[in-house]
């Protein structure tokens, strides 16, 4: 399940002011309660996310089984321009940041 932001950053961004989570959280708690295999994932966006938003995602979905980080790569097609990613230190860091939050945790799309 992918994990936009935090709860409180979630509608800046998705694009949508005034989103409504509870949808989102519902179908995490879901997910949680491990009737079927699952992981979240968090796409990384130097322009929405920040440590402390790391750290709100993981107190949100403490125990989980398995959360993914990914980078941002600006594929040409999106939306909004000028969004970038975080290095491959920052992105390691944030791993470690979370990591006692999960019972596994790791990085795609970066060395």
């Amino acid at each position: 399940m992918d994990i936009k932001n935090s709860l409180s950053k979630y509608a800046l961004t998705v694009g949508i002011p005034g989103f409504d989570t509870s949808g989102v959280q519902e179908s995490a708690e879901i997910l949680m309660e491990e009737r079927v295999d699952y992981e979240f994932r968090t796409t990384l966006v130097r322009e929405f996310h920040t440590e402390a938003d790391l750290l709100s995602i993981a107190h949100w979905l403490e125990g989980a089984k398995r959360y993914r980080l990914q980078n941002f790569v600006d594929s040409g097609a999106l939306i909004q321009i000028g969004l970038h990613g975080f290095s491959s230190e920052e992105m390691h860091a944030f791993a470690e940041l979370v990591r006692p939050y999960f019972a596994d945790i790791s990085l795609r799309g970066v060395d």
